[in-house]
């Protein structure tokens, strides 16, 4: 057996490591039909991550999960290589999660670095 062009001990390998960076190691050998949504959304995620992407772009990562698991998803972001372009309203999970905050504005966008909280502290000091 061969996914994404790799021998399947390879691929064995990287599931159980990144089902073992977001907690979800139990999860191997595990059906999905008892799963929550936020545990499928984990699966789905991780599923990606097999892949190793250069990068990852994630729209509202955390919508189905729970506090544990959005923190799990906060810390498994933070701890990624790839490039990681995520969209979310939600300060307090940016707060944990990301590097660099891209603010729009009509017509163009601030970039700023550090995490949400930074940022909004940075910003309140250059405008007042």
């Amino acid at each position: 057996m061969r996914h994404l062009g790799l021998p399947a001990d390879e691929v064995e390998r990287r599931i159980r490591d990144v089902l073992a960076r977001y907690d979800l190691a139990h999860l191997y050998d595990a059906g999905t039909y008892h799963l929550s949504g936020g545990e499928k959304q984990l699966l789905a995620l991780a599923g990606v991550l097999v892949a190793e992407p250069e990068h990852l772009v994630l729209d509202e990562p955390k919508t189905l999960l729970d506090p544990l698991n959005k923190r799990r998803v906060a810390r498994g972001i933070e701890t990624l290589p790839q490039t990681v372009v995520m969209v979310s309203p939600d300060r307090d999970f940016l707060a944990n999660a990301g590097g660099w905050i891209l603010e729009p504005d009509p017509g163009e966008g601030t970039p700023w670095e550090g995490n949400y909280s930074s940022c909004a502290d940075a910003k309140e000091k250059t405008v007042g």
